[in-house]
């Protein structure tokens, strides 16, 4: 392989990834409208008082809500943790494989080791920061601090 190689974009993988993608993103869209709306609905008012018992299911549905957002965010992470062992292991931007969604140049060498250097830097933080960030709020939820 030279220093010029193209990878080529197959058109039908690339759409069908695209189509996919979206389809995902809008059943995400609807299922975090329904719970922002199930939360708004239970805000305290005249109609519906808030009690102990209350309070206490409020924050058992906050706590799963933020547990099951963290991990599922660090899931998302993980693919990039993937890509950036790809690249380094291969030397090759994008790595040998890899679904383009345009004809793509590859990089190698170093600059191409940097790159996966980053991807692995990024989606490792993300990783940790999301599940980090989910017990921190469990953890406060659970003692009462929120």
């Amino acid at each position: 392989m030279n220093d010029g190689e193209i990878i080529r974009a197959d058109r039908k993988r690339a759409l069908r990834f695209i189509v996919i993608s979206a389809a995902v993103g809008l059943v995400l869209i609807a299922v975090l409208s329904q719970l922002y709306s199930y939360f708004k609905d239970a805000v305290p008012s005249a109609d519906y008082p808030l009690t102990l018992e209350r309070l206490e299911e409020l924050r058992l549905q906050l706590r799963a809500t933020m547990l099951a957002l963290s991990v599922g965010m660090a899931c998302c992470c993980i693919p990039v943790v993937i890509y950036g062992i790809r690249t380094v292991k291969h030397e090759a931007f994008p790595p040998p494989g890899s679904l383009v969604l345009r004809d793509t140049r590859v990089i190698r060498g170093r600059r191409a080791v940097w790159r996966g250097y980053c991807l692995l830097i990024l989606g490792g933080s993300s990783t940790i920061a999301s599940l980090v960030f989910g017990w921190l709020v469990d953890h406060m939820l659970a003692k009462g601090a929120l």
